[in-house]
């Protein structure tokens, strides 16, 4: 079928629109401003990245776990508490958990006082289990207030009260999961955000970015 021509025999105007948009150079595929070939390529590096902060993170948990476990034996052994290092392995298996963890390991801490009573300490079965109370309290104050940002920021490279800020908020948006999760989480949208914004300065994202143990 002949293509619709003028009274002079040339090609009408929609005919050469069609012929021009066909023939017209087309740019590559993009996915927020950065070429799909090159997410491609980068996509192992990035993912590789994002492994390794969840990977600082288990450490750092693992760490917290160690030192919530030590400070409470050392404590209770201290106040003549029986059964303190099982006690305090309790409190380390039980920091993965926020809240509800410490929570169970202070009940279980002032039974054993409240039952059993001091072997080192003069005093009488209540008030070594307000004891051991106030003592579970002060050190989940410690850990909420310094050891979390601290270990959590050295392991992820975040500044502390982000880290404590992050921990409260995903606490209260998503429970004990949330409170978890929440740390990883914002050092993951950290690094995938620096990626997007260095990638679309036509930067090398993984140059500039900061090193991971």
């Amino acid at each position: 079928m002949n293509a619709p021509q003028t009274k002079d025999g040339r090609p009408s105007p929609q005919k050469r629109i069609v012929t021009r948009t066909r023939r017209g150079p087309t740019g590559p595929a993009t996915i927020l401003g950065i070429p799909t070939s090159v997410l491609r390529r980068d996509m192992r590096t990035l993912l590789g990245r994002i492994l390794r902060l969840w990977l600082s993170f288990i450490r750092g948990q693992l760490t917290l776990m160690f030192a919530v476990g030590l400070i409470t034996w050392l404590g209770l052994l201290a106040l003549g508490v029986p059964r303190a290092f099982f006690l305090g392995l309790v409190a380390a298996a039980l920091e993965v958990v926020p809240n509800l963890g410490p929570t169970i390991s202070t009940v279980l801490g002032v039974i054993v006082a409240l039952l059993q009573g001091s072997n080192r300490l003069a005093l009488s079965p209540p008030t070594l289990a307000l004891v051991v109370f106030l003592f579970y309290v002060l050190v989940q104050q410690f850990e909420n207030l310094v050891l979390v940002p601290r270990v959590m920021g050295d392991a992820l490279k975040l500044p502390s009260l982000l880290v404590l800020a992050a921990v409260l908020l995903g606490g209260l948006v998503g429970g004990p999961v949330g409170a978890i999760l929440a740390t990883p989480m914002l050092a993951s949208g950290r690094e995938i955000l620096r990626y997007i914004r260095q990638r679309r300065r036509n930067q090398d994202p993984f140059a500039t970015a900061q090193v991971l143990p």
